[in-house]
């Protein structure tokens, strides 16, 4: 008999961890996307009391940040700020 460490992780006989990996999940945009968010959203709220005071005040830096680039942004809009790596 082989000796199992005990910080070895017991798997299923599929290989599969019984865990649910949010990556894994598809949500589409639309109505659903939005219960979604909001239900996560929710979720953190009520969980965890911190988010409560750094949500309102990642909002309003958010928005302070998004103004100063969409004010200080002199290209055409519908140019991309992001450089193809492959040479035309």
């Amino acid at each position: 008999m082989s000796e199992t460490k005990m910080s070895e992780t017991q798997v299923s006989g599929n290989g599969a961890l019984p865990q649910i990996n949010m990556s894994k999940l598809t949500v589409g945009g639309g109505v659903g996307g939005a219960i979604f968010a909001i239900a996560t959203m929710s979720i953190f709220f009520a969980g965890i009391p911190l988010v409560r005071v750094m949500f309102p005040i990642a909002l309003v830096v958010g928005a302070a940040i998004a103004m100063a680039i969409h004010f200080l942004h002199h290209e055409t809009p519908s140019t991309s700020r992001i450089l193809s790596a492959v040479k035309k």
